[in-house]
């Protein structure tokens, strides 16, 4: 069978191709929440956010750090390419989050049907080339599977890629890695740097919202952030990804369909003409956290009312 992705999590056998056994409309059948009202990835429209001046920019300093560093760089299912972080702990700080969060994944998301559309999140309906996406836990956890079971206890980054004409030299010092996926199921990374491929990290204007894992089991405890910046990428580089799986995985995606908002609030750093200020006074000294949690009860209370 050519035509669909296999995903492996949790003992679990996954499918993202629609409509068949397995599927993302059969994912709930095993993990209920994957249906649920705060799932990811989702369209971001920049007409509607919230500007909120108490969110803080965040401080990426400890992507720099090499020494005592492990990244793994490995297949977790046919396609899709993960780079794992272990040995000496990498904090993620800033960005109003509830406390320090401990780096330890790096997921790309792609679809081989088209250079521009690879991206899980869409910003004003449109999707770009490639996802990059960076998986923390609360650094009070021992596991991400630990952090998953509660609410805020993952923080993802997440960065989108624009295609261009020139190749991005950063990106190039992970790629020549790629190939030994064809034989082999990991490989060791020595010279790629996440500190250098990040776009200018000096105030870094990003969208927060309240969602979930975009695989399952789906778990809704995640803050999302996504990068306003774009990472450029050229089509040559981004074929690369398509080209490390095995012949018959080439022209597969790992990317999932947008998923409904349901109400939800978007927040941002950024302030432009488009932007919607909080009516309560975005600069309150309120949490992030504590707005997550009284949109969603606006979210329960209207459900309620139906």
């Amino acid at each position: 069978m050519t035509w669909f992705k296999l995903v492996i999590f949790l003992g679990h056998l996954f499918l993202y191709k629609p409509r068949l056994t397995a599927g993302p409309d059969y994912w709930s059948h095993i993990h209920q929440v994957c249906s649920g009202f705060e799932q990811s990835p989702v369209n971001i429209d920049t007409e509607f956010m919230v500007y909120d001046t108490t969110l803080a920019y965040f401080n990426f300093t400890e992507y720099a750090h090499k020494q005592g560093v492990h990244q793994i760089l490995s297949t977790i299912n046919v396609i899709t390419a993960v780079i794992t972080y272990s040995g000496h702990k990498i904090l993620l700080r800033g960005g109003s989050l509830p406390q320090d969060f401990t780096l330890y994944q790096v997921h790309f998301h792609w679809d081989p049907r088209s250079v521009h559309s690879g991206s899980e999140h869409a910003i004003n309906g449109r999707r770009y080339g490639m996802e990059m996406q960076i998986i923390h836990y609360r650094s009070d956890y021992r596991s991400l599977n630990q952090a998953i079971q509660q609410k805020f206890s993952v923080a993802i980054v997440s960065f989108l890629f624009k295609v261009v004409h020139e190749v991005n030299p950063a990106l190039d010092k992970l790629l020549k890695y790629l190939p030994n996926l064809t034989q082999h199921n990991s490989t060791y990374v020595h010279e790629f740097s996440l500190y250098d491929l990040l776009p200018s990290t000096e105030k870094m204007n990003f969208y927060r919202y309240e969602g979930s894992l975009t695989y399952p089991p789906c778990s809704e405890t995640v803050i999302w952030s996504v990068a306003e910046p774009l990472i450029n990428i050229s089509k040559s580089q981004l074929e690369q990804f398509y080209q490390f799986n095995p012949n018959t995985f080439k022209s597969l995606h790992n990317n999932r369909a947008i998923q409904p908002l349901n109400g939800r609030i978007v927040l941002t750093t950024k302030v432009n003409q488009r932007t919607r200020k909080s009516k309560n006074g975005a600069g309150t000294r309120a949490s992030v956290c504590q707005k997550l949690l009284s949109s969603a009860l606006v979210l329960a209370v209207s459900w309620v009312s139906l």
